[in-house]
């Protein structure tokens, strides 16, 4: 098969509509057809035999379907005849079509098979462009700020690619901006989706991800209790502001290396996700200093006051 087509509801309005076996017919073809360059004019035959119309093609883009006039008939499942003259109906002009390029036609024959003439109108039309342009502007204010962020808290350049990745795999907005269209939309998870948050499910395969590569394993999973921590994180992401879970994403894979190196009884217990879970709130305060890899763990003073600021505590409890 060709591939894809779209269908815009202003179809309901269309004089095709009207007829619905030249509707079938024609949605018919469209679904056969893909996208080819005519390069010089070419002109039209007739549906019933070799005689030109007069009717020339253009050069251009348009959809192309290489079969003969039954085929597509057999495939709209018509008969012959009512096929047929529905082909020469939609080779013919129509003074009544919405669309006057090619005085209405919609599909014509030509050597090798048969041009959907606005084909590429129905496959290009966008109208989420709009939308698209303000989530890109909004991109790149994010990147911006980020850079800004990154040069006055003096990250390392691990965490500035993590904060690059995380930015090019989400559709971001700026902070002040997704929390003002969380307030103005009545529905707070379309607002979190058009900002690019992160569901529990997806910080839990990040987190399973690196869990592997820490212990050298091909699959994660502890359980039922993996199970209750998604709930649990999937109910605290709820409680948050859109600015405080981008800036979590921003630094998850620091969050989940920093709690994937604590020794001691994270460590005995194999880091379990509930674990990382309970912790959520206070992993989300950046470590300076303290404990790493081969310590025995210990308090982390500056990072303890700045959970204080954030009004979590030391354990990430709110």
């Amino acid at each position: 098969m060709a591939g894809f087509v779209k269908f815009h509801t202003s179809i309901l309005e269309s004089t095709l509509w009207e007829d619905p076996d030249l509707f079938r017919l024609f949605a018919t073809a469209l679904l056969m057809a893909a996208p080819r360059e005519i390069k010089e004019p070419t002109p039209a035959i007739s549906i019933r035999n070799l005689e030109l119309t007069g009717f020339v093609v253009q050069p251009g883009w348009y959809g192309f379907v290489s079969s003969a006039g039954i085929g597509i008939v057999s495939r709209a499942l018509m008969s012959r005849e009512v096929g047929m003259t529905k082909l020469e109906a939609l080779a013919s002009p129509d003074p009544e079509s919405r669309t006057p390029a090619h005085e209405g036609r919609r599909m014509v024959r030509i050597s090798g098979g048969f041009v959907v003439l606005n084909y590429m109108l129905y496959r290009e039309r966008d109208d989420t462009a709009a939308d698209r342009m303000r989530r890109y502007r909004m991109t790149k204010k994010l990147e911006a700020d980020a850079v800004a962020r990154e040069r006055a808290e003096g990250v390392t350049s691990d965490d500035r690619n993590d904060t690059r990745n995380v930015t090019e795999e989400t559709r971001h907005v700026t902070h002040a901006e997704a929390d003002g269209e969380a307030d103005q939309d009545p529905d707070p998870s379309r607002a979190r989706a058009i900002a690019g948050v992160w569901p529990a499910a997806t910080w839990y395969s990040r987190y399973a991800a690196a869990w592997c590569r820490e212990y050298r394993t091909v699959s994660y999973g502890m359980g039922k209790q993996d199970a209750i921590a998604t709930g649990e994180l999937s109910q605290l992401l709820g409680t948050l502001t859109i600015t405080d879970l981008l800036s979590a994403q921003s630094r998850a894979t620091a969050m989940i290396a920093d709690f994937l190196s604590e020794q001691g009884k994270a460590s005995e217990a194999r880091h379990p996700w509930l674990w990382f879970v309970r912790r959520f709130n206070g992993a989300r305060v950046p470590r300076r200093g303290g404990s790493s890899r081969g310590g025995k763990g210990g308090p982390n003073t500056t990072r303890d006051a700045f959970a204080e600021a954030l009004g979590v505590d030391k354990h990430g409890q709110d």
